[in-house]
């Protein structure tokens, strides 16, 4: 039997949660701060949330998605301690929304970057940009860690 260390069923689903939480997250941290200004309302948070993610342009969630997917099997193909693991999938996630920002044309970035603010790293999106990137490296790290894990028949996720 292969290694869940080569499965794509691990890598598929840890990208998938991965791929979702840079693209929803910023909308969420977005939500959160307009409503800390205009009264908080979960509903309306939630609404908001579903609305700024929508609005992203499907090259743009593909570019990221594609970037995402191939530095995540590339990190899973390694069998390291989980801060070098998890720092190098931050790396990873950081480096695909910096690309993705960085070279999408404005044409296809509606909702994103350059189509959001006119400005590719706009100081006041940029921020939420790299913590969802981040995130989105951390999410991948324990979901891979956890389905690994979970198939091994093992409860610790920190070790292989």
């Amino acid at each position: 039997m292969k290694s869940p260390r080569h499965s794509l069923t691990c890598t598929g689903s840890a990208w998938l949660f991965g791929w979702v939480t840079a693209v929803f997250l910023p909308g969420a941290i977005m939500a959160v701060l307009t409503a800390a200004e205009t009264g908080f309302d979960f509903r309306q948070c939630l609404r908001q949330t579903w609305e700024i993610a929508d609005n992203v342009g499907p090259f743009a969630k593909l570019m990221m998605g594609g970037l995402l997917g191939l530095g995540f099997f590339v990190s899973g193909r390694f069998k390291l301690p989980i801060l070098i693991d998890a720092t190098l999938n931050i790396a990873t996630g950081v480096a695909a929304v910096c690309l993705t920002l960085a070279f999408l044309p404005q044409a296809w970035s509606r909702g994103f970057g350059i189509g959001l603010t006119g400005l590719r790293f706009d100081p006041s999106v940029w921020p939420i940009y790299l913590v969802s990137a981040a995130a989105a490296g951390v999410v991948f790290t324990l979901s891979f860690r956890m389905c690994s894990a979970r198939s091994k028949g093992k409860q610790n996720v920190f070790s292989y």
